[in-house]
């Protein structure tokens, strides 16, 4: 019999696309609802308080000519969307990183505490007097992920510059391999001085590449340590980089932040982290791919 091309009203099997994708977009329909229902609640009260300024305001300079139902019917909608829009203006930047995280498969948590604990961390005691994660104040929008079995913690934050300014900055917490071995911090020297962290009990450490010595910082309580992590390919890639960057590992945790005019996105931050890795030794460090 002669072969014959498959009619196109046959329904083809899903695939494992078909499902993520299914999924994917099923989650960013409900944040989406979700955050209706939440701008409806939350634009409530300032949308009172609107009605009631624009209620005042007619009643003053129009009373002559509008009655107070009128005043009151034309002052509830205006108010009411003067409400919606002064929240749904606050609330934009924290639905889109929603629906970033919903589409790479992260969690959102706009404020915590403790967010390694939130994230999952095996050990979150394990960042205790660690430089980087006690640095600067404000953090904000924590990302959350597990990648090979690894906690990742993604977070925003700042750097107070000046009596009246600050620098946003942008962190990132991974766990590794490594052992409680001590501390080795690895930072550019366009970071400042006056950002670096608190570095009680830690010494230079420096190598034979003086290009390296002139461009980065390297130290640590745990000089073998240092020399195991700082290897001839991870200084050649460090010298490719050039902003305010600071690495630290730390009781087993890799921590990276940025210094920026902005806070650094992940499509920027996460790379970079993920070549440091790579230009690692693995037994240190081993490879992680963080945005598929």
């Amino acid at each position: 019999m002669p072969e014959t091309d498959t009619p196109p009203n046959v329904d083809r099997p899903a695939t494992g696309a078909d499902n993520l994708e299914a999924t994917m977009a099923h989650e960013q329909s409900l944040i989406d609802t979700r955050f209706s229902k939440e701008l409806l609640i939350m634009g409530l009260l300032p949308g009172l308080l609107a009605t009631g300024v624009i209620f005042a305001i007619l009643m003053q300079y129009l009373s002559h000519v509008l009655i107070w139902w009128v005043a009151l019917l034309i002052a509830i909608p205006v108010g009411l969307l003067c409400g919606m829009a002064i929240v749904k203006g606050g609330a934009k930047k924290r639905l889109r990183l929603e629906r970033w995280c919903a589409q790479h498969g992260w969690q959102y948590k706009e404020h915590s505490s403790h967010p390694l604990t939130d994230a999952g961390f095996i050990n979150p005691k394990a960042a205790s007097g660690s430089a980087l994660l006690n640095m600067g104040a404000r953090p904000r929008d924590h990302r959350f992920k597990v990648i090979d079995g690894r906690h990742v913690c993604f977070t925003f934050f700042e750097i107070q510059r000046s009596k009246d300014s600050w620098w946003p900055c942008t962190r990132v917490v991974l766990e590794t391999p490594v052992a409680d071995q001590g501390t080795v911090q690895i930072a550019h020297h366009t970071f400042g001085d006056h950002h670096m962290p608190h570095t009680h009990g830690l010494k230079a450490v420096d190598f034979e590449l003086a290009d390296f010595n002139k461009s980065w910082t390297v130290l640590s309580d745990n000089p073998k340590l240092a020399s195991d992590l700082v290897t001839q390919e991870l200084m050649e890639h460090l010298l490719t980089l050039n902003g305010r960057y600071h690495f630290e590992l730390h009781n087993g945790l890799l921590l990276f932040v940025i210094i920026d005019a902005r806070p650094a996105t992940p499509e920027h931050a996460l790379p970079t982290l993920e070549h440091f890795c790579k230009a690692a030794p693995p037994d240190l460090l081993p490879l992680i791919t963080f945005l598929s």
